[in-house]
């Protein structure tokens, strides 16, 4: 998928914030990928904020290395409650920790996205069955908050980063 598809249109940013039941009945909810998976490669999740589609990290996007980094997009109506969006991005993680067992995933997000990340972090790091979270950690917000992998002992599997500088 590109970031230029009309599905990540500013019109739809917009709709899932102002009519998010009409945004999941016509797009729904889901983690995009921009090119197929390589297990060679570290995921990157990028959660956008209100408003605001995948679209805003081309920047990102454009200036990451790519022969190591894999970009993953959550595209979600930034209107619904956090928790339920939390919710479904730890149903979608886990599908896709499921399906390709990768060992690493970063995780980058603006503004509301910031919210989301962190309400999955808290309410289903201990909850999704493949992901074990030093939830104090999490609480403190420092970083890198480690999740290890039931399937593989000592691993980085997520990591929260905050801006330098800033408590």
């Amino acid at each position: 998928m590109d970031l230029d598809d009309e599905l990540f249109s500013e019109e739809n940013g917009i709709k899932g914030y102002w009519e998010p039941a009409s945004f999941f009945k016509d797009i729904g909810g889901n983690i995009y990928f921009i090119e197929e998976y390589d297990p060679k490669k570290i995921p990157i999740l990028f959660i956008h904020g209100a408003g605001d589609t995948p679209k805003g990290w081309k920047y990102f996007i454009d200036n990451i290395d790519r022969t190591r980094f894999q970009p993953w997009f959550f595209y979600y109506p930034s209107g619904t409650r956090i928790q339920s969006m939390a919710h479904l991005l730890s149903w979608k993680l886990g599908n896709l920790q499921i399906k390709y067992s990768f060992d690493h995933l970063y995780i980058t997000a603006h503004s509301m996205g910031g919210l989301v990340a962190r309400s999955f972090i808290m309410d289903h790091g201990s909850v999704v069955p493949l992901f074990l979270l030093d939830r104090y950690s999490a609480r403190k917000c420092v970083y890198p908050i480690t999740i290890q992998s039931k399937n593989a002992r000592n691993r980085q599997l997520l990591h929260v980063f905050r801006p330098q500088g800033k408590p």
